[in-house]
């Protein structure tokens, strides 16, 4: 019995190395793209990719580069052929494959200015929301009857989706 208990540790930890390593690879396009956005912003000029990426070292900055698609799709290659070199055929050959299809996903995701455009909508739609907020704040300051109005609506909303216990 503890033999195959072992035997399938085994192979949920390989089959679980190349997940991390196919997940790491997307990770360097997300992060790189999402970096690449918020330093072309306008915000604060004083934000470029590298002070991003020495900001949020030593976690997520080490995914960001500034040749994303070059560095994950080399590494895409070396690893497949370190992984036959050391005679892994199957998990090379899961690793080229899935990779393959899940890196062209990532960079048609964040490829181009799609995420970019993606954070700027999200940024747009989160500062109206905030300016509804600011003009209700205001509307129930004053008395208006209809700001006083959506007030109680959205506490009723919300009253309506407390768990019971």
């Amino acid at each position: 019995m503890r033999h195959d208990k072992e035997a399938f540790a085994g192979a949920a930890i390989a089959a679980a190395r190349v997940g991390k390593l196919i997940g790491d690879d997307i990770r360097v396009l997300v992060f790189s793209a999402y970096a690449a956005a918020v330093a072309g912003d306008g915000l604060d000029g004083s934000l470029d990719g590298g002070a991003i990426r020495r900001l949020l070292d030593p976690f997520t900055g080490g995914f960001i580069s500034d040749i994303p698609q070059t560095v994950v799709l080399l590494r895409l290659a070396l690893r497949t052929m370190r992984l036959l070199a050391a005679g892994e055929v199957e998990q090379a050959r899961e690793y080229s494959l899935v990779g393959a299809r899940r890196i062209a996903e990532a960079v048609e995701a964040t490829g181009d200015a799609a995420l970019a455009d993606r954070v700027r909508g999200e940024r747009t739609a989160w500062g109206h929301f905030y300016d509804a907020l600011d003009a209700l704040e205001a509307g129930i300051g004053a008395d208006d009857e209809r700001a006083l109005e959506v007030r109680a609506r959205a506490v009723r909303i919300v009253e309506a989706c407390r768990v019971r216990g």
